[in-house]
Order: structure tokens, then C-alpha cells, then sequence
């Protein structure tokens, strides 16, 4: 995808923005856990990106999950109040800084 976007739009920024946490499992004890079975994968995902925001010139990467993760304790929970659809507003709010940053060229490489 990036390839045809770049194709076609040669000067182009582009922002990938990260997968967020989200609950796995069913239970309604464990539905907003955090770190649960899918943490891994999601990590791995967003490392992805990552990757490919350092390797491409005008390739950008936007990370708002940890607004979406509460501490508590020894552990954290995803906040049930900032999850899509409610959190919306945080990740656009979020998304929309960092895209700025990135644009304006003040981003940092790692958020």
C-alpha cells in the first residue's frame, strides 16, 4: 500500500498510526486486561510500522495507545472510558498532535 501511495503521490506524508491495545478476552473480569493474549501480536504489529516509518522518507508513525492504558497498581487495564468508540475524541485529539509534529517537522522519532 505504501508503494501506491508513493507511486502516486510522490511527495506525500504519509501516517501510519499504531494499532491500539484492545481487550481479548470475553470474560468480563479479563475483557479490558492489559497485557492479555493479543498484546504480542498488536506489539509486533506496531513495531512493523514503526519500522517502516524509519525506513521511508516522508513515512510517519503515530502511536496513542498508551493514553488508552490506565495503571493501576502492578498492573494496568485498558480504560473502559477511552475505548473505541468512546475514546475517539482522545485518539483524534492524539493522532492530530502528532501528525502536526511530524508535518511541521518538530516530531521526535519515537513516541
Amino acid at each position: 500500500m505504501l508503494r501506491a501511495l508513493r507511486a502516486g503521490l510522490p511527495r506525500a506524508h504519509i501516517v501510519l498510526q499504531a494499532l491500539l491495545p484492545r481487550g481479548m478476552d470475553l470474560l468480563p473480569y479479563l475483557r479490558f486486561a492489559w497485557p492479555n493474549r493479543g498484546t504480542a501480536a498488536l506489539r509486533a504489529v506496531n513495531a512493523g510500522f514503526a519500522a517502516l516509518a524509519e525506513a521511508g522518507a516522508g513515512v510517519h508513525y503515530v502511536d496513542c495507545g498508551t493514553a488508552f492504558v490506565e495503571r493501576a497498581g502492578a498492573g494496568a487495564a485498558i480504560a473502559k472510558a477511552r475505548c473505541p468508540l468512546l475514546g475517539l475524541p482522545l485518539c483524534l485529539s492524539c493522532g492530530a498532535e502528532r501528525a502536526s509534529d511530524c508535518l511541521s517537522g518538530t516530531a521526535v522519532t519515537a513516541w
